[in-house]
């Protein structure tokens, strides 16, 4: 949406929405699991990456995240957290959830790395059905970082 190439007349609709321009600013971490159309028109705009892998390769996370912030400024940094990029053995956060995901750690500590290193100017936090299956235990990870047990 923020591209403008999705839920075109959606946007339309809303007052003062520009484009983004993705070229200088989009950082993506942990694209997995795309068809090769979608692979390519990412890499095809050139959007700073991070992949993931839905074969079981391990990727560290926080150590490109950090490259990657300090190569460049991302800020004002707008922070959309898809909880699809979680693992699927925390359960189904949606009715589609790639193999490859990132462990709560994981992601916690990419989130916590961002405001350090970035000015954050807004968060959306999306993909996520509650009603799903798992959605007590996923909220638990989202707002208690997994901090806490999971009851």
């Amino acid at each position: 949406m923020l591209r403008g190439e999705s839920w075109k007349t959606l946007m339309k609709t809303v007052p003062g929405f520009e484009q983004f321009n993705f070229r200088a600013k989009f950082l993506y971490r942990g694209l997995r699991d795309q068809l090769d159309v979608q692979r390519q028109r990412v890499i095809d705009v050139r959007m700073h990456l991070i992949w993931g892998s839905a074969g079981g390769n391990k990727v560290d996370f926080v150590s490109e995240l950090k490259k990657k912030l300090e190569e460049k400024t991302f800020s004002p940094a707008l922070v959309q957290l898809d909880l699809d990029i979680l693992d699927d053995s925390y359960g189904k956060v949606n009715d589609y959830l790639p193999p490859g995901g990132l462990f709560k750690d994981v992601l916690v500590s990419c989130m916590d790395l961002v405001p350090k290193m970035a000015t954050p100017k807004s968060l959306t936090v999306c993909s996520f059905d509650p009603d799903a299956g798992d959605g007590d235990k996923v909220a638990r990870i989202v707002v208690w970082g997994g901090q806490y047990p999971l009851v």
